[in-house]
């Protein structure tokens, strides 16, 4: 049974070294051969899409980070917050290298970002006021929050 396990193990492993679109170099620099803003797919005109690139001091920091399209909340003072719901939110396909992020075919509609890190929870992305930054996702176009400098938590 513990050579079926290994071998196994070691057919799955190798499967998943073989679709792998990285490459090294001689120089062991590695070169990433895709973006997550080359997979932005439409499937119609009735959806939109979301791109961006997440900047931080420490590549490392955006290591784990997931990030999601949350409903926009206004509180009693006007100031408008995210809200979370990971089970029905929109999730980016993310590449922590370079920090790009994707999200397409995604309703027409306002969204929070929602930059979440498992053991840490989320933070939506919020203006120099606290008010959380509303995204408008507009049916056929593609909208860029270009370069978004995230601090941690």
């Amino acid at each position: 049974m513990k050579n079926i396990y290994r071998i196994l193990s070691t057919l799955f492993l190798l499967f998943t070294l073989s679709n792998c679109t990285s490459k090294i170099d001689n120089n062991q620099n590695v070169e990433n051969n895709s973006s997550p803003h080359d997979s932005i797919a439409l499937s119609s005109d009735i959806f939109g899409a979301v791109k961006g690139t997440i900047q931080t001091e420490e590549p490392t920091d955006r290591i784990g980070l997931i990030l999601y399209l949350g409903e926009v909340i206004t509180d009693s003072n006007g100031m408008f917050g995210g809200f979370l719901n990971p089970e029905t939110a929109p999730v980016a396909i993310y590449d922590s290298t370079s920090g790009e992020f994707a999200f397409s075919n995604v309703q027409p509609g306002e969204y929070s970002l929602i930059i979440h890190e498992v053991v840490l929870g989320g933070q939506a992305l919020m203006d120099e006021n606290g008010s959380v930054v509303i995204i408008l996702v507009e049916q056929g176009l593609i909208t860029d929050l270009g370069i978004i400098s995230f601090t941690g938590f």
